[in-house]
């Protein structure tokens, strides 16, 4: 039998609250970055932003891959991507309150999950 630590192998990480973990941290950074992405027109802050949401959501893509079986939060994670891609295509207000609906609607089924 081996113990932690031994072979030089760090213990498992994943655990479900480090996933929760992951997922509030990454759907924050891409609220924050949504708003910002809103209130700016420098073309070069819009493409800088994108890429956190992009980089975000595929933190939050992985994460929820790894519970979303066992918690429902697929769904959610769909309907978040099909919104984001919607307001990049059409930058509209109806298009950003939907998807920041969403994002908070994630965050906050993100936290409700029973242990």
């Amino acid at each position: 039998m081996t113990k932690v630590g031994e072979n030089n192998l760090p213990p498992k990480q994943n655990t479900e609250e480090t996933i929760r973990k992951s997922i509030e941290t990454s759907a924050l950074r891409f609220e924050n970055a949504l708003a910002s992405y809103q209130n700016t027109t420098d073309a070069n802050d819009r493409i800088r932003l994108k890429g956190v949401m992009d980089d975000s959501l595929k933190l939050i893509n992985q994460a929820i891959s790894g519970i979303k079986q066992q918690t429902g939060m697929g769904k959610q994670q769909e309907k978040v991507q099909g919104d984001y891609k919607k307001f990049i295509a059409s930058g509209s207000d109806q298009d950003f309150a939907a998807l920041e609906h969403d994002i908070q609607t994630l965050r906050d089924y993100n936290r409700d999950i029973k242990h």
